[in-house]
């Protein structure tokens, strides 16, 4: 689902008014359809209907706000390789990326499945490295053209092309939820 996978991250509620100016009519329109979308994949997600996009499971990711501690939701894709998870943030550092960065934590839902993790965030080295891996194959498929023009990216491109793509496209590993503290 490279194409979806946080195009999205501009909805969460805590964005400013002023994302929009300077944008062209074309952008505009664009930026209107993504959140449309991504609310109605957030709707299907909720009513725990799957949602399936070039062959990636869409996930919903519930994350504390950065700035009002609450919950905000955002549809993803999860990536797997060799037993390892990540969320690619392959269109930019959205709301998703900061809130994941400040909180550390967050839980992937799929249908009634609850799937707490904790994250951390790759060096580009090591994104890149994870990115030529595990999105290689999908760059490469004739429905990996939204993907390879995120990303700036093409499959056979060197490792320091894709290095130079996590930088502007986080990485993040999943982990095992943390154990709850005990106070006595």
């Amino acid at each position: 689902m490279g194409w979806f996978t946080h195009i999205h991250h501009q909805e969460s509620g805590e964005t400013s008014g002023h994302q929009t100016r300077g944008m062209t009519g074309m952008a505009k329109i664009q930026r209107f359809l993504v959140l449309v979308i991504s609310r109605i994949i957030k709707l299907l997600l909720r009513a725990n209907v799957p949602v399936t996009m070039l062959g990636n499971p869409i996930f919903l990711l519930t994350v504390r706000g950065r700035t009002t501690g609450q919950p905000r939701s955002f549809p993803v894709d999860l990536y797997e390789h060799n037993g390892r998870r990540f969320l690619v943030a392959s269109h930019g550092q959205g709301d998703w990326v900061r809130n994941l960065r400040a909180a550390g934590e967050g839980i992937l839902r799929r249908g009634r499945r609850n799937q707490p993790f904790t994250a951390e965030e790759l060096t580009p080295v090591a994104a890149g490295l994870v990115l030529k891996e595990i999105l290689a194959s999908r760059l490469a498929s004739p429905n990996g053209f939204v993907l390879r023009r995120s990303l700036g990216v093409v499959a056979d491109a060197a490792l320091d092309d894709f290095i130079n793509a996590a930088q502007r496209c986080p990485v993040f590993e999943l982990g095992a939820p943390r154990a709850p503290s005990s106070q006595g």
